[in-house]
């Protein structure tokens, strides 16, 4: 199949596509919507994609407005109300709930801090074929791992984490602002970055 085909058998619904083609999501207490930039990726859990925050941009937990995000999109509203919760805890190395909601197809959804896609995701998706150097990935793993073990072992009800795998990892830069590839680089280079 082409792009097309595929990216067609990927959506969560037909009613959730149309409302992507829209590229607006409304919140359900009405006070911000969220626009779609890009779909970053799509598995068996739901589809996540980079958005534009409009309206209000305040979000407990972080100091300046908040004018982009990531949001994940589900069809199994169970499992996005317990994912939902597990985000919902203040622990860093989760990564932050910022708003939940139902969007006008009925689809559940969870909108994240943004995260930027890890460097083989990120080079893949612009068709240059450039290879992710072997000690930037195992780099990312080991930074991963450790924050795993601190996820499932720290605690009195363990946390049991399922599905990890190299297309599953977003990276956390703390910056709100887009990165060119030189930018994100330097990052990466320089260990500015969470997994």
């Amino acid at each position: 199949p082409n792009e097309e085909e595929v990216s067609a058998q990927q959506a969560p619904s037909s009613e959730s596509s149309a409302n992507m083609g829209k590229n607006m999501i409304l919140s359900d207490d009405m006070l911000r919507a969220y626009r779609v930039a890009s779909r970053l990726s799509h598995g068996a859990e739901g589809t996540l994609y980079e958005v534009e925050v409009l309206g209000q941009q305040d979000y407990e937990g972080f100091g300046d407005p908040v004018t982009a995000a990531t949001i994940k999109i589900g069809v199994d509203k169970d499992a996005v109300r317990r994912e939902g919760e597990i985000y919902s805890q203040l622990d860093r190395r989760l990564i932050a709930l910022l708003d939940q909601g139902v969007d006008t197809a009925s689809n559940p959804y969870l909108v994240l801090e943004r995260l930027f896609l890890h460097p083989g995701a990120r080079f893949q998706r612009e068709g240059e074929g450039v290879a992710v150097d072997p000690a930037s990935a195992v780099e990312i793993f080991v930074n991963l791992l450790a924050g795993l073990n601190g996820l499932h072992f720290r605690r009195k009800m363990p946390l049991i984490l399922c599905n990890i795998k190299p297309s599953n990892i977003g990276l956390r830069f703390y910056c709100q602002s887009v990165l060119d590839d030189a930018a994100y680089l330097d990052r990466l280079a320089m260990g500015a970055y969470e997994p």
